[in-house]
């Protein structure tokens, strides 16, 4: 992930991701700032000389946005996107916090299949937890080549950070049998939970993580990947989207987008793309 868009609102927040996005060694880091209203005096510079200074190796850009309208914004933003064609995009989480940003950020990540950090304004601990979360619900060959660069990444962060790694893998519940309370998401652990951790102690193990800690768990994803981030203390969590080509295709996905709102650490999205 050498090439970084990266949108922050004021100074600040973008102080407060660019020491998170650093772990990445960037070459090339391009920061906007968004703003309502007149232009915000020097702010670009000040983006500009703040990224000199937090990364000073990669080529550091920066450019403010003003528009009043969403539409504009939204032009614009799909420019950079074209033009930058980032590897990483990084906003801030409290952008996510109203329905028109979403709808805005979702528009703007159809033109890309970069992944996206969401910061929250938490500082990672001096050695963070990573949290991966793996998908062996479908084990099809697109999705396992994903958990693979859900894992890859997750371990060179940890490795990067002297930090620690744990992995989750959830059993999906559909939300009518919990509705119905057919089964109980405990009982789905009980049944098939040894089954399913050994599939996935032995995908760790097979990709070089075997002291990893793993978790299991039933029910909703987004929830269950929430849950586990929290209870865990993970600074940062690592999980994979599968979209779909063309106007059908999910942006992030549901488990992705649900998980956005539902974690209150850190989240790294990484993305492909399965042809349909």
């Amino acid at each position: 992930m050498k090439k970084l868009l990266m949108i922050a609102d004021d100074l600040a927040t973008a102080e407060r991701q660019l020491e998170k996005v650093k772990v990445f060694a960037p070459e090339q880091v391009h920061t906007v700032a968004i703003h309502q209203g007149e232009s915000p005096g020097n702010l670009e510079t000040d983006l500009k000389d703040l990224g000199q200074q937090v990364i000073p190796d990669a080529d550091n850009s920066s450019e403010v946005i003003v528009a009043s309208q969403s539409k504009d914004l939204l032009h614009r933003l799909g420019e950079l996107v074209e033009q930058k064609a980032p590897e990483l995009i990084v906003i801030a989480s409290e952008d996510l916090s109203d329905a028109i940003d979403i709808t805005l950020y979702k528009e703007v990540l159809r033109k890309t299949q970069a992944a996206l950090l969401i910061c929250t304004d938490r500082p990672w601990k001096e050695h963070p937890h990573i949290l991966a979360s793996i998908d062996l619900g479908d084990e099809d060959e697109v999705r396992m080549d994903l958990n693979k660069t859900v894992l890859f990444t997750a371990r060179t962060l940890k490795e990067t950070l002297e930090g620690s790694l744990s992995a989750v893998s959830v059993i999906s519940m559909k939300a009518i049998t919990k509705e119905l309370d057919l089964i109980e998401p405990a009982e789905v652990v009980i049944k098939h939970g040894p089954e399913r951790l050994e599939k996935l102690k032995e995908f760790l193990s097979f990709h070089g993580a075997e002291d990893c800690k793993s978790k299991i768990s039933a029910g909703s994803p987004s929830q269950q990947i929430a849950d586990a981030a929290r209870q865990m203390k993970a600074d940062l969590t690592v999980m994979g989207n599968v979209g779909r080509k063309g106007l059908q295709g999910f942006v992030l996905g549901n488990t992705a987008e649900k998980t956005l709102t539902n974690v209150r650490g850190d989240l790294l999205v990484v993305r492909t793309v399965e042809s349909k």
